[in-house]
This record gives structure tokens, sequence and C-alpha cells, in this order.
């Protein structure tokens, strides 16, 4: 039987805690499937400024991806609140960056705790298709699909195997070919999205959004949607990029760092 969790065994995939000074700390959520790994490249350019980091994992992801089909968003987003109350206290300002579904839960947190600035990349809210919509019904339907049986033609590509066994080293074609994924699941970072939708309106912060102009996860169309939905103090910057905007290989990853970088000059100015 496949096991995903092989896939997250390394250190890097575990939450990370960065001391800094108490004046700023940053609280990192990452998105779907992800781990804090994919935040590191934000958290080291925050801590350059002396900045307290802590980027938490999310439950039911990294090692423990194999319970995540048992998870609810709620879960998520209380894991976020949490941290944030944990250090409420301690430090003078809360800064908190979401990316893609991490940005669903970073909306939802940000009108329910006292956080002072927030920055979303990418942030997810819905994927634009009618099957999405029919997920509350779907889920008691078919509890569970395989993809891989689903889309046969994808283990005909080269490239997708290698990719494959990149992850899952020990796992045989036919290890793949079962992978079962939960609907439920999907549809518990549906319901993290709807919320999101729901919530930004009432978000009452200074917020920055980073979005991907190629991202054909998280459109334009859908950041632009949300955006106009908010009447809170919002700089929204497009720049030439896709979906893994924290991908240090890609080549928008300079355009995003600099960015990170005026973001935190900037809550520096407002607070000095």
């Amino acid at each position: 039987m496949l096991d995903l969790s092989e896939i997250f065994q390394d250190t890097k995939h575990q939450s990370f805690f960065l001391e800094g000074n108490k004046k700023y700390c940053a609280i990192l959520v990452h998105g779907f499937p992800g781990t804090p790994n994919e935040m590191r490249p934000i958290a080291e350019i925050f801590h350059s400024y002396g900045w307290t980091v802590h980027a938490l994992l999310l439950p039911g992801f990294g090692i423990d991806v194999n319970s995540l089909a048992d998870r609810t968003y709620t879960e998520w987003l209380s894991a976020v609140l949490n941290v944030i109350n944990q250090h409420r206290l301690k430090y003078e300002n809360i800064i908190l960056v979401g990316l893609s579904m991490g940005g669903a839960i970073s909306i939802q947190a940000s009108v329910s705790s006292e956080i002072d600035h927030l920055l979303l990349l990418a942030p997810f809210w819905k994927i634009d298709n009618i099957l999405w919509s029919m997920l509350p019904i779907i889920k008691w339907i078919i509890p569970s699909f395989k993809p891989f049986q689903l889309f046969k033609s994808a283990l005909l590509d080269a490239e997708t195997i290698q990719e494959i066994r990149e992850w899952l080293p020990s796992a045989d074609i036919e290890d793949i070919k079962q992978l079962s994924i939960s609907t439920n699941m999907i549809n518990q970072v549906r319901l993290a999205g709807n919320h999101a939708r729901q919530s930004v309106a009432a978000i009452n912060l200074p917020t920055t959004i980073i979005q991907g102009k190629q991202d054909d996860v998280v459109t334009c169309e859908l950041t632009q949607t949300l955006v106009g939905q908010m009447t809170t103090e919002v700089n929204y910057l497009e720049i030439d990029g896709d979906h893994n905007l924290t991908d240090t290989e890609k080549p928008h990853w300079e355009t995003v760092k600099a960015l990170v970088h005026q973001f935190a000059i900037q809550v520096k100015a407002n607070n000095s």
C-alpha cells in the first residue's frame, strides 16, 4: 500500500521557528498540499530584518498526510488562531502570511483575531469549475476516487512518472494506480475557500496581495474578484509568474523576493 508520508520524512517539512526581535513576528501558513518548507524562502527574508518567524504545519499535512482525509478546514483555522494567540502578547506586531489555501485560512484568521498586517500570495478561494460547486453532493456519492485510473494517460508520460518516483522512490506503477483521494478532503479545501470569500469584506487591516499573471490554479480574475470585495487598504500586485510564487527555482522568484523585501520595509515604516 502506498504510504504518502514517505514524501515528508525530511525535517524540512516540519514546523520551524526562527527567533528574532520582540517587535515583529511573522506567522507563515503554507498551501495545499504543502508544508512549511515552501514558506522557508519568505521566512528567511523576514528573519534577515531581525523578525521572529513561525511557520506552522497545518493538521493532516506533512508527516501526518495519511490522516488528511479525516481533517476539516476548521482544524486548520484553529491551528493558525492558536499560534496567533500564542504570540500576540509577546510581540508588538503580528504579520500573517498565507500562500494559496493558506491565504484562505489567513483571511479568516485575520478577521477573528488581532493581527497587524496581512500578506497573501495567490490567495485561494475557489476553482472555477461546475464540479467544484457540486462537491457537497459528490462527496456522498463518490467518497473517494483514484486519479490515475481516471487519467491513465498521465502514467504514460515519462516526466510524470519521473516526478512521482522522485516523491515516492519505493512506489511502483501499480501502487500509483491505486492511489485514492478523499472527496471530502477536497471539499474541506472548498469550504476553506468559500469561508474566505465570505470573510474578506470584514478585513480591517493593511493587506498586500501578490498574484501571478500566469497562475492557472488561482487566476488573476478570481483574485481580482476577491480584491473587489475588500473594503480595507489593499496593495494588489500582479507579476509575471505562476502559482508557485515561493519556488526559488522559478524566474519570478526575484520579483517576489523584491516585493517581500518592500513589504517588510513598509511594515517597519508604518510602525516607526
